[in-house]
């Protein structure tokens, strides 16, 4: 941490890493600090930026440092009468930037996704008599394949990889995308018709009323 006001008093920052177990090394030198920077960067987190008293001369430093540093560098004020304004604005900055980080979370996630291996069988069978080919996106039944839709496939697909497990209404809007319940309704009772024995009394594509919907897999020895 470069701080640009020398003090006696320990640094507020310094009190909170202490409660993180996290060691502060604390500098108020500045070409000290762009020597570490350069030299010794891999024994640290981040740079953090006290400027207490912000001038042209400190905004023209933290400049030079961005162009130097591989380190993620923070600025903070530790001026005690604007605590609470800072902590206020950081506050508003993360509520408004969360569209943003959902966004980067959700990239990342469908790319981790991607890049895992398909851990699943080529079918799986829901009952003696009906099986979900996975690779086919079609349902085997009667000695015939009944092909899926897009959205038919990912809904089936999602319940049975989470078997057991109830997903609400709104919950598989949001992970379909689907514009309404309506459509999400008229997506079940299409399959249903495809994998049910009786669509009217369903065994396999199971709703818990007021809690949602699962797939129940008959145990076939």
């Amino acid at each position: 941490m470069f701080s640009n006001k020398l003090s006696n008093e320990e640094p507020i920052l310094k009190s909170i890493f202490k409660l993180s177990e996290i060691s502060l090394t604390q500098i108020n030198d500045q070409s000290k600090l762009k020597k570490i920077i350069l030299e010794q960067h891999k024994k640290y987190l981040a740079v953090i930026l006290d400027l207490q008293i912000c001038s042209n001369d400190d905004l023209s430093f933290w400049k030079q440092l961005l162009d130097l540093s591989p380190l993620p560098i923070l600025i903070f004020s530790a001026d005690s009468s604007k605590i609470y304004h800072d902590i206020q604005q950081q506050k508003a900055t993360i509520h408004l930037a969360k569209p943003i980080t959902d966004f980067c979370r959700y990239i990342h996630n469908e790319k981790e996704e991607k890049q895992r291996p398909v851990d699943v069988l080529e079918y799986i069978q829901l009952t003696k008599e009906v099986f979900f080919n996975i690779t086919g996106h079609c349902i085997g039944k009667d000695s015939r394949c009944t092909p899926l839709s897009s959205t038919e496939f990912k809904l089936l697909f999602l319940l049975v990889r989470n078997r057991g497990k109830i997903f609400s209404s709104h919950e598989l809007l949001d992970q379909l995308d689907l514009p309404g319940l309506a459509t999400l309704y008229v997506h079940i009772q299409n399959i249903r018709s495809k994998i049910e024995k009786n669509p009217h009394d369903p065994q396999i594509l199971i709703n818990h009323r007021g809690r949602g919907y699962l797939v129940k897999i008959e145990d076939i020895e």
